[in-house]
Parts: C-alpha cells; sequence; structure tokens
C-alpha cells in the first residue's frame, strides 16, 4: 500500500514537473518569436532610414574631358630618333655597365 501511494506520490511531482517544463518551453518559444520579430523590424526601419537619409541627396556628375596636344621635337648629334607607338627611342643608344 506505502509502494503504491509512493508510486502515485512520485508520478503527480514527475506529471507536474513536465507541465511546467512544457510551460517554461512555450514561453521561451513566445519569447524568441518576440526577439525575431523586434530585430527584424529595427533593421526594416533601420534601412528605410538610410535609404531616406540618402535619398535627400541630389547628385549631380559632370564628365568633362581635356585634349591636349603634345609636340616633340629633337635636334643634335643623335637625331636618329624611331617612333613606335607614341615611345620615341634613340636607334644607336648603347647600354653602359660600370
Amino acid at each position: 500500500m506505502q509502494d503504491n501511494k509512493l508510486q502515485e506520490c512520485f508520478n503527480e511531482t514527475f506529471q507536474g514537473f513536465l507541465n511546467l517544463q512544457r510551460e517554461n518551453r512555450n514561453k521561451d518559444r513566445n519569447i524568441m518569436i518576440i526577439c525575431i520579430c523586434s530585430m527584424l523590424l529595427q533593421t526594416f526601419i533601420l534601412v528605410g532610414g538610410v535609404l531616406y537619409f540618402l535619398n535627400n541627396y541630389d547628385v549631380e556628375v559632370e564628365n568633362s574631358t581635356q585634349t591636349t596636344t603634345t609636340t616633340q621635337t629633337v635636334e643634335g648629334d643623335n637625331t636618329k630618333i624611331n617612333n613606335v607607338d607614341g615611345n620615341q627611342y634613340n636607334d644607336e643608344a648603347t647600354h653602359n655597365e660600370n
């Protein structure tokens, strides 16, 4: 008889523990959902604020090009100059090693 009462007491305690655990899990789930929703809302507000801030400025891009012409003249003793693709070099140039 005592074993039966002890088993019944244990079952009630264990059942109460399981119910408490289930309630806590539901509360935790609700808190997590609220946190995730608030983070998403904050992100949307932040992105919307940045886009609104950036759209208030008018950006004008002005493209201008300037063309210059350079004329190169060569005078003197070593006037044998070749012009290859715009690069001028002396055909009779030698490399002196020290």
